[in-house]
């Protein structure tokens, strides 16, 4: 069986997965372990003083809204993948019109149906992993809405040791949500725990 892609263009997708998962691992490392400070890091910082602050205030409704407009926009995210993708299978039904219309470019090599399709579907995959993670993005800041409405009313007496645990679980489960977004971990994953760091 013959692959419907030439030796360039399995180079260019050995390259393109080569950056793809060298990059997840570098902007996981450098989230995590980096000596500068990166995008990742700064806002794991901003969600833990949002959460050490929501401690403090009786009127949570800012709160719930910021939340609400972070879920908003993952779940914009979703939708347009879910439209990506239908494009995607539309494309697929039509790739010999497909093939046909770019032979007529200057300068473009031309495509067998085989290889349209070929790329149409690697394309269809990249868009269901990504649906999938910004799903569970989604799922992530449901869980941090349960857990930030379950946060302690002002009135009760914490420790510090109890606040600060509550702070960095609450941002923990907020950045996992932020990052399963950005495409920084993988799709098989679990909620971030609720226990002592």
């Amino acid at each position: 069986m013959q692959l419907p892609l030439d030796v360039i263009e399995l180079v260019a997708l050995a390259y393109f997965l080569l950056l793809w998962i060298g990059y997840a691992r570098y902007a996981k490392y450098r989230a995590k372990k980096g000596v500068k400070l990166s995008l990742s890091r700064s806002l794991r910082n901003h969600r833990e003083a949002w959460a050490r602050r929501l401690l403090d205030r009786e009127m949570r409704m800012t709160d719930a809204s910021l939340l609400a407009s972070q879920e908003r926009v993952v779940g914009f995210f979703a939708s347009t993948t879910l439209l990506l993708m239908a494009g995607v299978l539309t494309a697929l039904t039509t790739s010999e019109k497909i093939a046909e219309i770019t032979s007529h470019i200057p300068f473009a090599e031309p495509q067998s149906n085989d290889q349209i399709e070929a790329k149409l579907a690697l394309l269809l995959v990249i868009l269901i992993y990504a649906f999938f993670k910004v799903t569970w993005s989604l799922r992530q800041y449901g869980f941090a809405a349960v857990v930030m409405g379950a946060a302690p009313d002002t009135g009760e007496a914490l420790t510090s040791q109890e606040c600060q645990t509550f702070a960095c679980n609450l941002a923990k489960l907020m950045d996992s949500a932020g990052l399963y977004c950005a495409g920084s971990k993988g799709i098989v994953a679990r909620p971030a725990p609720l226990t002592d760091p």
